[in-house]
């Protein structure tokens, strides 16, 4: 006996093809996200006693292509610079009424974060204190 509208072959056929869209979709989206391309730094920026250092300005040079970047410390002293190529970076943290910190040659990698903390004397801007 035939029972129009009702063909369990089809509804298979469309189950197992909507199946395998949507494994299909989750493995894409989880392949995709484990690609990330770029890396990140983040730090801490601190005076010499040990008190967080808000409002300085954390400014990343790339030595391959001179371009820059910069990030603001917040109300804790942290700073966060998402994004960033791969590549080797100068980093030069400054404050009005500080020394200048900086430190040279720091690789950031794809897929990885790399922390940065900067410890400013008190000082002349004029004056870098090298790490």
């Amino acid at each position: 006996m035939h029972h129009p509208g009702k063909n369990p072959g089809r509804t298979v056929r469309f189950l197992s093809s909507a199946l395998a869209i949507i494994m299909t979709a989750l493995i894409s989206a989880n392949f995709a996200g484990a690609q990330v391309l770029y890396g990140s730094l983040v730090g801490n920026v601190t005076d010499q006693a040990g008190a967080v250092v808000a409002g300085a300005t954390v400014t990343i040079t790339d030595k391959g292509t001179g371009q820059t970047r910069e990030a603001v410390t917040d109300a804790e002293g942290l700073y966060s610079i998402k994004n960033i190529l791969p590549g080797t970076y100068d980093i030069k943290v400054t404050k009005e009424g500080f020394s200048t910190f900086s430190t040279v040659n720091v690789a950031i990698t794809a897929n990885n974060v790399s922390r940065i903390d900067a410890s400013m004397k008190i000082g002349n801007v004029s004056e870098v204190v090298s790490v």
